[in-house]
């Protein structure tokens, strides 16, 4: 075969990407460089420099201030101008502290700064506490003598050397600062105007490789969706003979597809009311008993048939039941299986059989079925008795949502319905509560519980208690609704398994024109999608 010359696609992506890394990341350097120099001199300027000229600046104020009550001193002998010397000295030490942390980090006036040091512990001892002889009659005389024969002229020229000094690196720094943002502003300059020629050419080149064949290739596919017979011809040149060729062939393949597909949608045609009663049956329902909202919904994970099912049954005692059950597997065998375990279930409690032989009941169809198994939540609410029975055969545990807000699991009262299960022991017990007005009943499948996001996270049960926790509306309705989007938010894979929902509460007390004959619940549950 011959080796197609020009460049690919991804030749032209990985030149176009090189072309701009290399600049790119060159600038990057230096800019990142530049921006760190500038960093650390503003920092030197705004917190060593500054703050040790306006130190400096106090210290020869002090210095200043001493002298002028040296000379009082020569000039009137009163005692008191002596503890003013003291105080100055106490206040230019703890000045020149402060100095010396500034100036120290900053090599540059280190010599200066000792200096400084060295006159400054020179006048200390001249005119401090210090310059005082041990001998306590003869202290006053030795420190007066000490104070005239002192000279502050080296101190003051020290500490003006120093500050202009300090003054000089500032403005060394300044103009440092000045430089690396000029040439910041110079790379960014550069960077722009060699990112703009690489965006020119690499239109040239997109026009030149990738536009102008396209065209070409455009119109032999156009000729080829056209029905012209025979393989059509690609470009002389380039990489782009070989996406026509890669273009003939999928316009064969697309006609073998859409005589499959108008062959399977006459099957369809033929077979899909099947398909379609018996998703139908899976979510049938009647109407709610008196006193009872309840409503239901299904999304089915492959097709119309789903393994999960669900009911509500208004029963001739006046009491409403919900049923709730998962099939094991999804698609249409699960779903024909269920068809037979939801109406020997449904069929059951309308007899006034309890919970737990309505699954027995279950247990019936599956006793020579030994691949499949059925969990199942059967509740039966009584709003005139404030009851809730129930049977969890191996099922999600349901969940009370109360009046309060508070959240409550109704647990396993027995395993999972399948033919390892010795139903002659009663393996399951009907289980007793109370319920009151306001209460939110809430029933799903593992499908929901076990729903991963594209990470693998599960949307698990506690997202479901915190989601029916902060619900503001408590009617069946909205609760489903909000699970669901929740769910939706978590980024669930809805192909995964099937997702079934189901809820019932006791109605507010209804008012004085209520016809108590009617019930008041709403029975609006949906059917798969």
């Amino acid at each position: 075969m011959t080796r197609p010359r020009g460049l690919s696609p991804r030749g032209v992506v990985l030149l176009c990407a090189a072309a701009l890394a290399v600049p790119l990341a060159a600038a990057g350097v230096v800019f990142a460089e530049m921006h760190a120099a500038g960093g650390r001199t503003a920092d030197l300027i705004r917190h060593r420099l500054d703050p040790a000229a306006a130190a400096a600046e106090h210290l020869a104020t002090v210095v200043n201030g001493q002298s002028a009550t040296r000379r009082g001193y020569l000039l009137t002998n009163d005692a008191s101008y002596l503890g003013e010397l003291d105080a100055g000295t106490a206040e230019a030490a703890e000045t020149f502290s402060e100095l010396n942390r500034l100036a120290t980090s900053v090599p540059r006036l280190n010599l200066d700064l000792a200096q400084l040091e060295h006159e400054l512990g020179d006048w200390f001892a001249a005119v401090g506490p210090s310059a005082a002889a041990p001998a306590p009659d003869a202290s006053a005389q030795v420190r007066a003598q000490a104070v005239r024969t002192s000279d502050p002229r080296p101190l003051r020229t020290s500490g003006n050397r120093l500050t202009e000094r300090i003054a000089e690196t500032r403005d060394d720094a300044m103009a440092d600062a000045s430089a690396h943002r000029g040439g910041m502003l110079i790379v960014v300059t550069t960077l722009t105007v060699v990112l703009l020629a690489l965006v020119v050419g690499m239109v040239v080149l997109g026009i030149r490789r990738v536009l102008r064949p396209l065209a070409v290739l455009e119109l032999r596919l156009k000729e080829a969706g056209h029905g012209v017979p025979g393989h059509v011809p690609g470009p002389q040149r380039g990489w782009l003979r070989e996406v026509s060729d890669e273009a003939e062939r999928l316009r064969v393949r697309t006609r073998e597809l859409l005589w499959a597909a108008r062959r399977d949608r006459e099957a369809l045609t033929q077979h899909g009311e099947a398909a379609v009663g018996v998703a139908d049956f899976l979510v049938a329902h009647a109407e709610p008993g008196p006193g009872i909202d309840a409503d239901g919904y299904l999304v089915a994970a492959e097709g119309l048939v789903a393994g999960d099912f669900w009911d509500i049954l208004a029963l001739p005692d006046g009491t409403t039941a919900l049923v709730q059950g998962d099939m094991s597997g999804h698609g249409v065998q699960a779903g024909l299986t269920s068809v037979t375990v939801k109406g020997r279930v449904s069929t059951a409690l309308s007899l006034g059989h309890r919970p737990h032989e309505a699954v027995r009941a279950a247990w019936d169809v599956l006793a020579t079925e030994d691949e499949r198994f059925v969990t199942l939540a059967i509740a039966v609410l009584d709003p005139r008795a404030g009851t809730l029975q129930w049977v969890n055969a191996g099922h999600e545990p349901p969940l009370l949502r109360r009046a309060d807000g508070t959240v409550e699991q109704l647990d396993a009262t027995g395993p999972l319905v399948s033919s390892m299960i010795d139903a002659a022991g009663r393996p399951w017990e009907t289980a007793l509560t109370h319920l009151a007005p306001g209460d939110l009943l809430v029933l799903a499948t593992d499908g929901l519980t076990e729903a991963r996001d594209a990470h693998g996270e599960e949307f698990g049960a506690d997202r479901i208690e915190q989601t029916l926790r902060a619900m503001t509306a408590t009617d069946p309705q909205s609760a489903i609704a909000d699970l669901y989007r929740a769910a939706d938010r978590h980024g669930v894979d809805w192909q995964r398994d099937d997702v079934t929902v189901l809820a019932a509460r006791i109605t507010p007390a209804p008012g004085p024109d209520h016809d108590p004959g009617t019930g008041t619940g709403t029975g609006t549950g949906t059917g798969t999608s």
